[in-house]
């Protein structure tokens, strides 16, 4: 079974940072055999969210930020979450770290704001 990963990207003072950890992790994930589908949430104009297929389709959400970003719409889901500078490092190597550490996230962790570097079910 092919693994599907929807990545989720927000860095407000760094849109650069936004579409490049999008754009990498999204090729790492291709270069692993995975489907993805990929938000990047630019506050300075209208974002291309992801839709609910998207997210009901996943196996895994990643969410790289350093920025606020809205996690309620991913309760039930397995989800990690961390920031670019460790998404970066080692692009590979961080989605099979993610594959193996990401948790069901569940709905008290849903306001979390910002990266946490671990998985979000270990959060709080």
């Amino acid at each position: 079974m092919v693994m599907k990963l929807a990545i989720v990207t927000a860095c407000p003072n760094g849109k650069v940072s936004s579409v490049l950890s999008a754009r990498l992790l999204e090729a790492a994930a291709l270069r692993q055999g995975w489907e993805t589908s990929v938000e990047i949430i630019d506050p300075n104009k209208a974002d291309q969210q992801l839709s609910a297929e998207d997210i009901q389709a996943a196996d895994l959400v990643l969410v790289v930020n350093t920025g606020p970003v809205d996690l309620s719409r991913f309760v039930g889901k397995r989800l990690f979450q961390d920031s670019p500078a460790h998404a970066l490092q080692d692009v590979d190597g961080f989605l099979q770290r993610v594959a193996k550490e990401a948790q069901v996230h569940v709905a008290s962790q849903a306001a979390a704001p910002q990266a946490t570097g671990t998985s979000v079910g270990n959060a709080g």
